[in-house]
């Protein structure tokens, strides 16, 4: 008897087909039901071979437990060996292009009015392309302030239902007005994330964009005055009047008719063009009861879905990110199940989304690259949580993956992003060039999670807060007063582990950034981590009100703010010890909260808004070096009962004053002795007075993408 079962799809085959590899079938789905039929004889492996091009889907291949295989007879969906078949949700547009006016070509569509509301963006030789817009796109600066984006001014209440535009220098200046406004989407980026919305109109009376749909990406549970989207950056896309350089364009849904500039050079009349039809290519779709299981895809390229910012999007948990629950891969459901391998890139929404059940699925050895929101998210449900339900992704695995370039349309995105779900592993991703945090944990239920040997960095390119790591634990004890109110008085944490179960572990990751605040965040209310044995080059360690933190064992070279303790809880059971901290003041580079530039890196420490108790269990056993020679720790302290404002009653303090407050009072001044800091081998010499302290060497050799990961996905 032969160990597995194969069956082949072809381009080039046939749905009659056997699924021999002499006569394959033509389509996944004729392959997913073949499967079925096989397994009504056959209880063992079998791999579905699946041969190059482009496998355009018109609907999601929803994968059901009637689909489901065995760890004894797993089911794979392969790439067959040297090819690359693509799963797109797109649809290949043959047209006939004419000249239109000013370098414009126009072409009339044959698309249903269903098709014409699905397209929302167009690929020309699988490139994403510029929907008509103003101002244009500046590529040199795509998504923050500049060129590409003009200010707003002040919106009328929250949640606004209108804001202001000028019409000064690099304000809104239209050559010609939108005939249809209502088709317009604002697009804004403020400080923190970015808000979308569709308009209702433009009161040019008034200098007024009226918004309609959107505005919903952001948690405004929490920070009402969040939602604004005044004073931001922005852009006005789906104007069809905009169209007026190379590689913008515009689909006129009335009459069917698609509108492209070319690029100098470019042959129109040959291009392929391919416009997305819907957010999902792949569904794990089953439940708790009877789960999806043991089935892995393999070697794919999955692309071009509809973009998600104008669906209705969901407050998760009290993080402060919202999103809408898709994903080209959507995990619900499911046991065992896996994407190996795979490239995901081009996509509107997020790539991957594990949705409440989902038990050791896994991602691995993948690539992700221009999406339109998160690489990978696992998210379950909190208020389901009852019984013996378990809505939410647990022992899943996301694992040597390379993400970079993500956040085409959203701000709060991240290459891994975490809420309600627990004990799940993120180790060896290499993750860069993201809007905001590399890695983000949403909230502190339930901890458990292992985030281990990655390597992240260039992140926050878009943001003023955050940095490679970022989480929040804002739970049932966790107190809005004591975090951001005015004057209010600080007090203990309670029962953190009522919500934050299980120990969340930070260790052996590697992450620099030198322009952002933040390499572990540790936000409001996180509670229960342990973070150790990590490298933090040029970002630090925050602490803001938690508990049950211990931080140790790492190192923090050329921080810009030292190690930050904001806004902490009475007595709280927080550890810092046997870290060191290593500043050297000519590797200075951007700004630090209420820190002026000449000071950022002559602190080890920026206390601010201190409790009236002891905010740490421990503080000690700590090496600090600076070449300024000197150890600095700023402090803003409290005033009659109540913790005050940044910049207020601050002192800078020297070591022995700190020392006087109970802090590191074994502490060490003196340089660590690496084995060769500018080549990032941060080992100990034998000589070196951390290992008095019992600091023990950190190397990471193995941190980021392991040997074995696939190379054929070069993009």
């Amino acid at each position: 008897m032969p160990s597995q079962k194969s069956l082949f799809v072809s381009m080039d085959g046939s749905d009659d087909n056997p699924g021999t590899e002499e006569k394959p079938l033509a389509t996944l789905e004729r392959a997913r039901g073949a499967v079925r039929e096989l397994k009504a004889t056959w209880p063992g492996p079998v791999t579905i071979h699946v041969g190059k091009g482009t496998y355009y889907l018109l609907e999601p291949l929803v994968l059901t437990p009637e689909d489901s295989g065995s760890e004894a007879g797993p089911i794979t969906y392969a790439a067959r060996p040297g090819e690359k078949p693509v799963l797109s949700r797109g649809i290949d547009l043959e047209l006939s292009w004419k000249p239109f006016r000013d370098g414009i070509f126009m072409a009339q569509t044959d698309l249903s009015a269903e098709a014409l509301e699905r397209a929302d963006q167009l690929f020309i030789n699988g490139r994403r392309e510029h929907r008509a817009r103003y101002p244009n796109y500046d590529p040199a600066n795509p998504g923050k302030q500049g060129k590409g984006f003009m200010p707003l001014g002040a919106q009328d209440g929250f949640p606004p239902t209108e804001v202001e535009f000028y019409t000064g220098e690099r304000g809104f200046n239209p050559a010609r007005r939108p005939a249809h406004p209502e088709e317009a989407v604002l697009h804004t980026r403020w400080m923190l994330g970015s808000l979308i919305w569709q308009l209702k109109g433009i009161d040019y009376e008034r200098n007024v964009f009226l918004l309609d749909r959107g505005g919903w990406h952001w948690n405004t549970r929490i920070f009402e005055e969040a939602d604004t989207v005044q004073y931001s950056p922005a852009y006005l896309d789906n104007v069809f009047e905009e169209l007026d350089v190379p590689r913008e364009w515009y689909l006129d849904k009335r009459e069917g008719i698609l509108y492209y500039m070319p690029v100098p050079g470019e042959d129109i009349h040959a291009a392929r063009v391919e416009i997305p039809q819907g957010r999902q290519i792949v569904e794990f779709s089953g439940t708790q009861a009877d789960p999806v299981h043991h089935i892995t895809f393999s070697g794919f390229e999955f692309t071009h879905t509809t973009t998600v910012y104008l669906e209705e999007w969901e407050a998760l948990s009290m993080g402060d990110w919202t999103l809408h629950r898709s994903g080209a891969v959507f995990f619900d459901g499911a046991e065992d199940c896996a994407v190996r391998n795979c490239f995901f890139h081009d996509t509107g929404g997020n790539a991957v989304f594990m949705n409440d059940y989902c038990l050791r699925c896994e991602v691995t050895g993948s690539t992700f690259t221009r999406t339109g929101e998160s690489a990978v998210c696992l998210v379950g449900t909190n208020l389901k949580r009852l019984g013996s339900n378990r809505p939410f992704p647990e022992h899943c695995v996301v694992h040597n993956n390379h993400m970079h370039h993500l956040g085409e349309y959203g701000m709060q995105i991240a290459g891994v992003f975490l809420a309600c779900c627990q004990k799940n592993q993120v180790s060896h991703n290499e993750i860069h060039h993201v809007p905001r945090a590399a890695i983000c944990i949403n909230d502190a239920t339930w901890g458990g999670h292992v985030i281990e040997h990655n390597k992240l960095y260039e992140t926050c390119l878009e943001s003023v807060d955050h940095g490679p790591f970022n989480s929040w634990g804002r739970t049932r004890h966790w107190c809005y007063n004591q975090s951001h109110g005015p004057d209010s008085p600080s007090h203990p944490a309670g029962s953190v582990t009522q919500d934050a179960l299980h120990t969340t572990v930070l260790r052996y990751n590697y992450l620099e950034d030198h322009t952002v605040k933040f390499g572990v965040d540790m936000d409001d209310g996180t509670c229960n981590y342990h973070v150790h044995h990590n490298v933090c080059i040029g970002c630090p360690i925050k602490f803001r009100e938690g508990d049950l933190r211990i931080v140790e064992n790492n190192i923090i070279i050329d921080s810009l703010l030292g190690i930050r303790f904001d806004s902490l809880y009475e007595n709280a059971q927080d550890r810092f010890v046997r870290n060191i901290v290593f500043l050297r003041q000519d590797m200075h580079v951007g700004e630090g909260y209420g820190v002026p530039p000449e000071d950022a890196r002559r602190h080890f420490y920026h206390a601010v808004k201190n409790p009236i108790e002891s905010p740490f269990m421990e503080i000690d056993r700590n090496l600090f070096w600076s070449d300024l020679g000197e150890f600095r720790a700023l402090v803003t302290d409290t005033s009659d009962g109540k913790r005050q404002g940044e910049g207020l009653d601050t002192q800078v303090l020297s070591l022995e004053e700190w020392q006087e407050r109970g802090y590191d009072l074994n502490s060490v001044f003196a340089d660590p002795l690496f084995a060769d800091l500018v080549g990032g081998d941060y080992r100990l010499h034998p000589d070196s007075p951390a290992h008095k302290l019992g600091i023990d060497d950190v190397v990471l050799e193995n941190c980021g993408l392991l040997p074995d990961f696939p190379d054929c996905w070069q993009d």
